[in-house]
């Protein structure tokens, strides 16, 4: 899977930037 657990968390951190 080229989706991993961090990379939801890294969207939400991304955006809240």
């Amino acid at each position: 899977m080229w989706i991993s657990p961090n990379f939801e968390k890294n969207l939400t951190i991304q955006h809240k930037s």
